[in-house]
């Protein structure tokens, strides 16, 4: 965003690193310790750059064979030149793409597939295409069938995989709805600056907390059916970008919330008498 290329600013952190760390006497290094540093760092970026390596290959076919400028318009012309079922398309080839991949080769590989057909389809910020698709790729970590970190949590408790890959599924629901925020609201990313890109963070992330109260069905009280379905309202009214949706938001869940401290308090009314 500032215009210096990755190279330089990694470059940069490196020395920065030590120079910061030798500020503290907990935190300082020594030349030993330095030197260990960059052995193991040089060990762990074998595998890393074995994957950069193929991913690169890949990234080459695609731009000398033209295949991501026709991926693009497959997708745009399966979707119709709807903007929605094209996010939709595009979320799903991304979560495929992202199963059992780790995080850089699934950003690497979907930046060169799938973010072109926001950026060159619809003029998404590229910052906000690359996140879109960023995201997803991470949520495939915790979608089944090949949930593979879940399934790992799974043999550290004991617990059946299958059941675990889903219940990490049901707890993350709430963060398939943020990709979407990064489009329809680029300035949550601080694209832009100042009063409104703070106001449409908090909101955001209130819509998040609202629409993941939904889904576990939990306020103060199990929540009834009308009230998970106000609630999703509300969720979607807060990430929604505009003043009225807003406002619209806060109403459902002051009715949500009124209804649930009454539930409690008859709760606790009842066990007190009983």
């Amino acid at each position: 965003m500032i215009g210096y290329t990755v190279s330089y600013v990694g470059f940069w952190a490196i020395p920065l690193t030590i120079i910061i760390a030798a500020l503290k006497k907990d935190t300082r290094m020594s030349l030993k310790d330095i030197i260990e540093c960059l052995m193991k760092s040089g060990k762990r970026l074998l595998s890393i750059g074995a994957t950069c390596c193929g991913i690169s290959m890949i990234m080459g076919v695609c731009n000398l064979t033209g295949i991501t400028q026709t991926l693009s318009t497959v997708i745009l012309n399966a979707a119709g030149g709807s903007f929605l079922i094209t996010l939709i398309l595009i979320a799903m080839i991304c979560i495929v793409l992202g199963m059992g991949m780790p995080t850089v080769s699934v950003y690497m590989l979907l930046s060169t597939v799938a973010a072109p057909a926001l950026i060159n389809g619809f003029g998404i910020p590229v910052l906000a295409a690359h996140m879109y698709v960023f995201y997803f790729g991470l949520m495939a970590n915790v979608t089944p069938p090949v949930a593979l970190p879940a399934y790992a949590a799974a043999g550290l408790a004991g617990s059946n995989p299958n059941k675990t890959g889903w219940q990490a599924l049901k707890l993350a629901l709430g963060g398939f709805i943020v990709p979407f925020v990064f489009i329809y609201s680029p300035d949550i990313l601080f694209i832009g600056a100042g009063f409104t890109t703070a106001i449409k963070v908090v909101t955001a992330l209130f819509g998040i907390l609202i629409l993941s109260t939904a889904i576990e069905g939990w306020m103060y009280n199990r929540m009834s059916a009308w009230q998970r379905i106000a609630a999703v309202a509300a969720g979607i009214c807060f990430i929604s970008t505009g003043h009225i949706t807003d406002v619209a938001g806060i109403l459902l869940v002051t009715v949500i919330v009124i209804y649930q401290r009454k539930e409690k308090m008859l709760r606790s009314s009842s066990a007190l008498l009983s």
